[in-house]
């Protein structure tokens, strides 16, 4: 079954695991095509601000203009780019190929694909901070014209991080940052956290052991609730006044439509490798599953992987693995 839409190597998912990929895999003389679900590839990796600790950028990069350059190199070794195409299935052909279907009506052939996609923002589950979306409290990221605003973040992880450091730097504003836990508890690399604390007696103050539980404002965000999780002070609620709101928690599988060809863990990640040799969706008994295979010729890498971390470089580093993992899938058939 050979097509215009034939490749050895399919990606789903256009953020920076998956274009990372791509350039290993084509780099090797694999044929391969991305497949992004949005209208723009580069997924939750576009919207940091500055990344400092990337090999080869001294004075750092945003995530967007990282996946500017990612782009332009994945298309000098001829990859396949196709945005929107949402998949909605993947499935395997009598003869082993593997159907990647889509909403445009187009099947995708493959010998081999590599997921890495399918997260999306972590929702807090506050009515009435839902209720001001768009009008002060934003996921991901902030609108790039803030300036002298009162700025709550919520997070403890390098995207929050990066968040506090970026309007810390540029937009003379009051910045809290909000930590269900504490600074110390290293979810955030130690870079940002001696930058934020460098800046705590300026315009950035932490807030640590809190969660919001309510949101007030006339048309738009004017306040925010907080209770402290600290048992010793016992359940304090607290208002602070804020214009904006950017919740980064984290991030979520979204993968209902890989159902048949993966294996999830109890949070919905991809388990791969040897934590899947026993599952019965195993079938092969001549041989064990590679590092970053899910089910036969089926690999994942990136955020939607199990136990993955969840950082640029560390996708970076997954795609380079995960390539290898799957050249020698291919050499083997």
């Amino acid at each position: 079954m050979v097509t215009e839409n034939t490749f050895d190597l399919v990606i789903i998912g256009g953020g920076i695991a998956g274009l990372a990929s791509a350039i290993n895999a084509a780099s090797e003389g694999l044929s391969v095509c991305v497949l992004e679900g949005g209208n723009e590839f580069g997924g939750q990796t576009s919207t940091i601000k500055q990344i400092r600790n990337l090999v080869g950028y001294p004075k750092g990069i945003s995530g967007r203009e990282l996946i500017r350059l990612t782009l332009a190199q994945a298309r000098v070794f001829g990859v396949k780019l196709r945005a929107p195409y949402r998949v909605k299935k993947i499935r395997r052909a009598p003869l082993g190929e593997l159907l990647v279907e889509t909403s445009h009506g187009t099947t995708f052939v493959a010998r081999a694909v590599l997921i890495t996609a399918g997260v999306r923002y972590r929702r807090l589950g506050v009515d009435e901070v839902s209720s001001y979306m768009g009008h002060g409290v934003t996921y991901g990221e902030l609108p790039n014209k803030i300036r002298g605003e009162r700025v709550a973040v919520i997070g403890g992880g390098n995207s929050a991080g990066q968040a506090v450091v970026a309007l810390a730097q540029k937009s003379n504003c009051k910045i809290y940052l909000l930590v269900r836990g504490s600074l110390s508890d290293k979810h955030m690399s130690q870079y940002l956290i001696d930058i934020i604390r460098a800046n705590v007696h300026d315009n950035i103050e932490v807030l640590e052991r809190v969660e919001v539980v309510g949101a007030e404002g006339f048309l738009k965000l004017e306040s925010v609730s907080l209770r402290s999780l600290d048992v010793k002070s016992g359940t304090v609620i607290t208002k602070i006044p804020v214009a904006r709101l950017l919740i980064s928690i984290g991030s979520e599988p979204h993968i209902e439509w890989a159902a048949d060809q993966v294996v999830v863990d109890e949070k919905g990640f991809i388990k791969t490798g040897s934590r899947v040799a026993t599952e019965s969706i195993w079938v092969e008994a001549d041989r064990k599953p590679l590092p970053f295979e899910t089910t036969p010729g089926v690999f994942a890498a990136g955020d939607v992987e199990s136990g993955s971390v969840k950082r640029v470089a560390s996708s970076i580093g997954a795609a380079t693995g995960a390539i290898a993992s799957i050249l020698r899938f291919l050499d083997r058939r």
